[in-house]
């Protein structure tokens, strides 16, 4: 269960929780399995996957101003789980985002194939490895709520975003400190707070705003940006066209709540995302029919009876909007997962062609249908549970 944000006291971190369901009662293990879960940040999204294919599901967490965040599941002395924050030894410490919605999805030899959403390139703010977007964070004034403070670097150092009427408006001791707007533009991030003013403070930072691919390697994981046309606006909602054109992607988003100065980021039509052995390429709206150019959120794909796949997209204060893709003409059969089903094996001539995850509350605020469509030249599935347990669907062939 993942903290978003504590009222009043943005960004502090939130308490997100582990929690065990014991004959319907529910209770928190938090501190005994995952103690590092108890502060991970302001939590958007997470889902049980097993990132580094060892059988035991582990937990991948994404969040606004958070870095990839990667929970290996280990067993104890004893046999008990416990969740390890690799983050580090991955090398994604530096990862941090405005992090949306995560899509598992099918890489090459089955490998773990993850799609990110993030807040994209085509906003006001800039962020890299070496020129983060920084917030330092306190109740400067002692009124009880916390005052962020947020820099970006600007040609030869960081400045703060907001103006000075802004951030006297919000601590108005500071008034007396930049009493001239001349002298306000040339206070660095260095020279903008006192030694008292940084005691118990909080440094939050963003390297990354680009939408992105997240890949298992042999020595471990890559992140590659999304092509450009889906960097123009931020990603929320994602999908996978199941079973036969599992390589598919759509993804939705825009948004609206910026303040004036900012602007509205509505930049983003939807689109329809082809992947090829961790290279994408981008669908056009003529081609695909796929649309939505208002403030899409949650996309679900639900499977019909006859295979085909139809995609429902919420949008905020907007309408719902329905999406049918054309109905293949190759035959298919249907395939249900059970409630603690998650993982799909693909075989077709004796070969492991591909694997896909089914987790819950995939995408952004969504859960798309557990029932499969299965191509005719498929010769067998192996279907896997949250607890390792295997079975063999076999499909007879002509």
């Amino acid at each position: 269960m993942g903290g978003r944000v504590r009222p009043g006291n943005y960004p502090l971190s939130p308490r997100s929780a582990i929690l065990k369901n014991e004959g319907g009662t529910f209770t928190d293990i938090t501190a005994a399995v995952c103690p590092d879960c108890m502060a991970l940040g302001m939590v958007t999204t997470a889902i049980w996957t097993d990132f580094d294919k060892d059988g035991l599901i582990d937990l991948l967490v994404v969040g606004e101003w958070m870095p990839i965040t990667f929970l290996k599941h280990t067993k104890s002395p004893l046999g008990e789980s416990v969740f390890e924050n690799v983050t580090t030894s991955y090398g994604f410490e530096n990862s941090q985002g405005w992090w949306n919605s995560i899509l598992p999805t099918s890489g090459p030899k089955g490998n773990p194939t993850y799609l990110l959403g993030n807040f994209g390139k085509n906003i006001r703010w800039k962020a890299s490895e070496q020129s983060p977007v920084i917030m330092v964070a306190k109740d400067f004034d002692g009124n009880q709520s916390i005052d962020p403070v947020m820099f970006q670097y600007l040609g030869d150092g960081m400045y703060p975003v907001a103006g000075r009427d802004a951030l006297v408006g919000q601590v108005p001791s500071w008034k007396n400190r930049f009493l001239k707007y001349a002298e306000f533009a040339q206070i660095k991030k260095e020279a903008f707070f006192t030694k008292s003013d940084l005691e118990n403070s909080i440094e939050l930072k963003v390297h990354n705003f680009s939408s992105s691919l997240l890949f298992k390697t042999e020595n471990g994981f890559e992140l590659k940006e999304l092509p450009n046309e889906t960097q123009i606006s931020p990603v929320f909602g994602m999908a996978v066209s199941q079973g036969l054109r599992s390589q598919q992607m759509l993804t939705v988003g825009n948004f609206y709540g910026n303040e004036t100065i900012t602007g509205r980021y509505d930049t983003g039509k939807g689109e329809v995302l082809s992947l090829n052995h961790n290279d994408l390429s981008i669908g056009t709206i003529h081609n695909s029919g796929f649309n939505v150019d208002g403030e899409g959120r949650a996309l679900a794909s639900l499977t019909m009876g006859d295979g085909s796949q139809v995609y429902i997209v919420s949008q905020h204060q907007g309408a719902v909007k329905v999406f049918k893709e054309q109905l293949s003409k190759e035959e298919v059969e249907l395939l249900v997962l059970e409630k603690d089903e998650f993982k799909v094996e693909y075989y077709q001539e004796g070969n492991l062609i591909r694997v896909e995850e089914f987790p819950y509350g995939q995408g952004y605020l969504s859960q798309s249908s557990r029932k499969i469509p299965i191509s005719k030249r498929i010769e067998k599935v192996v279907i896997s549970d949250f607890a390792g347990n295997k079975r063999t669907v076999l499909f007879e062939r002509k």
